[in-house]
C-alpha cells in the first residue's frame, strides 16, 4: 500500500530571555504597561503559499494604569497584522524567521 502525503505547514517556536530588559510595552485598551522579561515567537510556514506568519507573546511584570510597578505577571500577544505591535517585537519576529521563509503581515 502506498501512502501519499503533502506537507502543508511547519511550525517553529523561538524563546528569547531579555536579560537587559526591553522597552515597556503599552497593553492594549489602556491596561497599563508590561515590563518584559522574555518573549516567545511562534512562526508558521505554509507550503501552499510559501509564506510565513509570525506572532509573539511577551511575558513580564505589569505596571498598572496609575504607573505603579506590581509583581503581578502578565503577558500580551502581538501579531504582525496588528497596528500596535512595538518595533522591537516586530524586529525580533523578523529576525527569528528562517532563511528562505517569506514573512507576511497577516
Amino acid at each position: 500500500m502506498t501512502v501519499r502525503t503533502v506537507q502543508a505547514s511547519e511550525f517553529r517556536t523561538v524563546v528569547y530571555e531579555l536579560p537587559d530588559s526591553a522597552p515597556e510595552v503599552p497593553l492594549p485598551y489602556g491596561g497599563g504597561h508590561l515590563i518584559p522579561s522574555h518573549i516567545r515567537i511562534e512562526l508558521n510556514w505554509y507550503a501552499s503559499s510559501g509564506t510565513c506568519t509570525g506572532k509573539a507573546r511577551v511575558f513580564g511584570n505589569w505596571r498598572n494604569p496609575g504607573g505603579d510597578f506590581t509583581k503581578e505577571l502578565q503577558d500580551a500577544e502581538f501579531r504582525l497584522d496588528a497596528h500596535w505591535v512595538p518595533d522591537w517585537v516586530a524586529n525580533l519576529i523578523h529576525a527569528a524567521c528562517p532563511i528562505g521563509w517569506t514573512l507576511s503581515r497577516s
